[in-house]
């Protein structure tokens, strides 16, 4: 079905609209706040990566909680 609209779910939405450059600037403005924010997320997401370190008795602490085995 490509290029080809869905009837039935509001049809009214299938008309054209007239040309307005606001539209594009619209647009541009959104894609550059989304760069932005991904941008944002991704420096602080590698900033904690970077600076994560376990604590000095992680290991110790992994291998003394083991199960007990069941009789």
């Amino acid at each position: 079905m490509r290029g080809r609209q869905r009837p039935g779910l509001l049809p009214w939405r299938n008309g054209a609209l007239p040309f307005r450059c606001w539209r594009k600037v619209v647009t541009a403005v959104q894609g550059v706040a989304l760069a932005l924010l991904v941008e944002s997320f991704g420096r602080d997401v590698l900033w904690l990566w970077v600076r994560h370190r376990p604590p000095r008795n992680a290991i110790a602490m992994n291998t003394s909680v083991t199960a007990k085995p069941t009789r």
